[in-house]
Formats: structure tokens, C-alpha cells, sequence
């Protein structure tokens, strides 16, 4: 009841300035012919072209306050606009980014891989078999490289992911990443690695091996690390003990 008394009232006050806008504009328009007959016509006809593209301004603006599809429809227009702006502003930097995450990620593996025995080939070359990809999700852009597996290779992608981050941490502390920052310092969430194996992905079939790389540059991707190692530690959480009461 109160919205459609809302929409009444906006209604009411559109109409009458839909009036009241023509008749001021029609006493302020100059003469615009030097005969009278001529003037007025002009005059006119300008004022009810005016008059009718206000009016169409305000029946939409009282449409858009009643109808809640249209209200939506907005809405999803403003937020997938505003998601597109972020998603061109951070993918401006990936050409740069992107190259020196998979040389990072190259040295890693190639550093650790008597621990972790991959298939490396000889340069960073290895982990673009299928070029470079990105994906878009959160907030975030992540960065995805991929190394052809053996047929038969068994891994686990738990184990794996977790040895993989210790490596990835311990060179950020020790030697950094060339071009590139190794901290990113936030007043709000703290300060955090800048590079983040977020998964490993092993595809049997195609003998692939995925890694998907976050690199933490703003407040969402470091936002998105926090959320991340919170999980972490909260799956890292042992169980209680159960212990027999019976002796």
C-alpha cells in the first residue's frame, strides 16, 4: 500500500511538472518568425515534442519504480556493466603477468621435482602445451598452465597441491619472483604471498596436468586468499580423540 501511495505521489508530481515545464518553456522561446501565424506554429510544435519526450522520461521513471522486472532488469544492467569495467581493468595487466608466473612456476617444479618426479621438459615452454589461460572467477583472474603427463602417471592432486604451495612459499620468502612483487601489502586483510596455487587439476583422459595460479595484486584477490587460507586451516583442524572409558 505505501509503495503504491509512493508511485501516486511521483506520478502526480511528473505530470504537473510535464505541465508547467512546456507552458515556461513556451513564454521564454524567442520569436522564430516574422510572421506571427508562423512563430506560434514552430513554437508549438517544439514545446509538444518537449512536453511528450518529458512525459516519456517520467512514465518510464514511474514504471521503473513500479514494476519490479524493469527495477531488475536495470539492476543486472548497472552490475554486469560494472563486472565487465573490472574484469578490462584487471585483464589489461595479464600479458605482463602471465609470462613471468609460469617461468616462477617452471623454476619451482624444476627446483623440487626430485620430490615431486614430473615429466619437465627442458624450458618454460613445458607448461603451455595448449597456450596460456585465464579464468575469470570471484573477482579474480586466475592463471592456468598445463604439463603433458605419461600415460599411467599416478598423482595426487591433494598431496601434490599442498607440497606444491610449501615450494611456491618458500621461494616467494627466499628469492621472490622476478618483475614481479612478492608481497602484497593490505591495510584491511594484512599482507600475503602473491602467489597462490589455488588447484591442481589431473585429467587422466587427456594426460594433463592443470595448475591454476591466483597472483594477488588487489584488495578482491587478496580478499580471496584470506577466505582460502582460512579453509585451510579450519579442514587442517584435527579431530577430538574419542577415548574408552573402560579399563
Amino acid at each position: 500500500m505505501e509503495k503504491r501511495i509512493l508511485v501516486l505521489i511521483i506520478f502526480c508530481l511528473s505530470l504537473a511538472t510535464a505541465l508547467i515545464v512546456p507552458m515556461h518553456a513556451y513564454e521564454a522561446l524567442p520569436p522564430m518568425s516574422t510572421d506571427i501565424f508562423v512563430g506560434y506554429v514552430l513554437k508549438t510544435y517544439l514545446v509538444m515534442v518537449a512536453g511528450c519526450i518529458f512525459s516519456f522520461i517520467c512514465f518510464w521513471a514511474v514504471r521503473w519504480a513500479w514494476d519490479t522486472p524493469a527495477k531488475t532488469v536495470l539492476e543486472s544492467w548497472v552490475r554486469l556493466s560494472a563486472l565487465r569495467f573490472s574484469l578490462w581493468r584487471r585483464s589489461k595487466n595479464i600479458s605482463f603477468i602471465a609470462p613471468r608466473l609460469q617461468c616462477f612456476l617452471f623454476l619451482v617444479l624444476k627446483r623440487n621435482n626430485e620430490f615431486l618426479h614430473l615429466p619437465l621438459g627442458r624450458d618454460v615452454t613445458a607448461l603451455s602445451p595448449l597456450g596460456t589461460g585465464t579464468v575469470f572467477r570471484d573477482s579474480c583472474i586466475f592463471y592456468q598452465f598445463q604439463l603433458v603427463l605419461a600415460p599411467g602417471l599416478d598423482l595426487d592432486e591433494r598431496a601434490m597441491t599442498e607440497l606444491l604451495r610449501t615450494y611456491i612459499a618458500a621461494k616467494l620468502r627466499n628469492f621472490g619472483i622476478a618483475g614481479l612483487d612478492a608481497v602484497y601489502l593490505d591495510s584491511r586483510t594484512g599482507n600475503w604471498l602473491t602467489v597462490y596455487l589455488d588447484r591442481v587439476d589431473i585429467d587422466q583422459d587427456s594426460s594433463l596436468l592443470t595448475f591454476e595460479l591466483l597472483y594477488v595484486s588487489d584488495r578482491a584477490s587478496a580478499r580471496y586468499l584470506q577466505k582460502a587460507v582460512e579453509r585451510e586451516r579450519a579442514g587442517d583442524v584435527p579431530e577430538p580423540e574419542v577415548y574408552d572409558d573402560e579399563s
